[in-house]
């Protein structure tokens, strides 16, 4: 049985019954939940003019809980919502990932592990919001991603963040779209507090269901596809343009064999791992990687051996050496595991 809940910001406990099936006075039509990963996911329902929470649940400030059989499967609050002809209210709820587009950062320079990155970017959360209903804590964090080594702009630059993203901006694009791996968010009743778990795709295998899939019965189609298009053995990692005298880029060099085209004349060219140096790259590297800091690549020697594909090139927002390196090892390793 499903059930839906609103609680106001600031009172946790003014609990306002939504919808639960047979009580003609919480009754709704419609209702729809959407649940994704690494997303908030959404809930739709409508209010028919006559329901007793009609006027009660606002938009921004009231928190919106979904139930199954008792137990909380999604929490979020409500956007915004419209009326029809019949003056039926439609409310349209997004998920309690999405509380992290109310608080930014300015630019900031980090190095540390992945997981210290996140407390602090839940701190950071927190210290911008007042309702306790908005705020996180960290919960699982797998140790494979949570005790990487990460590094995120530079000492003597103004770092990254220069927009003054939200706090989610700097989740999605910095965390999940580099290492991987799913965010997803639970309910901590005790603390009050929402809670952000990261996890790979290890720990979300163990979270299985018991239902048999069998063909003709629960599934319809089924469609396998291998597509080895993206797949590459040996990377060439490139950062933001800065101006040089002379090319550090071997294959430059071997490409212009016409030597009039040297000078000492400045030029632009963008960064790359030739600009740092082994501590720094074997600071980050994987196990079974290997690197070629003249020529400028970072190899899987595993699956080089098994594919002949190599060449990719990563393009990285990067203004100095040292964090290009560390988001290009970062990046790899979670690419690695899908080569056969």
């Amino acid at each position: 049985m499903y059930e839906i809940y609103g609680y106001p910001f600031g009172n946790p406990d003014a609990e306002l019954l939504i919808y639960r099936p047979g009580n003609t006075q919480a009754l709704v039509l419609s209702p729809k939940l959407t649940r994704e990963v690494s997303k908030g996911g959404s809930l739709v329902f409508t209010m028919p003019r006559d329901h007793p929470q009609y006027s009660k649940l606002q938009k921004m400030s009231t928190v919106v809980v979904a139930k199954q059989d008792g137990k909380e499967i999604w929490r979020g609050r409500i956007l915004n919502h419209e009326a029809d002809w019949y003056n039926r209210r439609v409310i349209y709820c997004e998920g309690a990932l999405s509380f992290f587009n109310d608080s930014c950062v300015t630019p900031f320079n980090y190095e540390g592990t992945l997981k210290q990155f996140l407390q602090h970017i839940v701190d950071a959360h927190n210290e911008q919001v007042q309702d306790q209903m908005r705020r996180f804590e960290l919960g699982t964090i797998t140790a494979a991603l949570g005790d990487l080594q990460v590094h995120f702009g530079d000492a003597d630059k103004y770092g990254v963040g220069e927009d003054y993203g939200s706090i989610w901006d700097i989740i999605d694009k910095l965390v999940l779209k580099v290492f991987g791996g799913y965010a997803y968010c639970t309910f901590n009743a005790a603390t009050g507090n929402n809670v952000l778990n990261y996890c790979d795709q290890a720990v979300e295998a163990k979270r299985q269901v018991n239902q048999n899939i069998e063909y003709g019965v629960n599934l319809l189609d089924l469609t396998e596809k291998t597509d080895t298009n993206d797949l590459f053995t040996r990377i060439y990692p490139v950062g933001n343009k800065h101006t040089v005298k002379k090319t550090k880029w071997y294959y430059k060099l071997m490409w212009w064999k016409d030597h009039s085209h040297d000078s000492d004349e400045d030029h632009e060219e963008r960064y790359g791992i030739m600009d740092t140096d082994a501590a720094t790259v074997a600071k980050y590297l994987p196990a079974g990687w290997s690197y070629n800091l003249e020529e400028g690549w970072i190899q899987n020697d595993a699956a080089a051996a098994k594919s002949p594909r190599s060449g990719s090139r990563i393009r990285t927002a990067t203004t100095t050496p040292l964090p290009l390196a560390c988001r290009t090892c970062s990046r790899i390793m979670r690419w690695s595991s899908a080569i056969p």
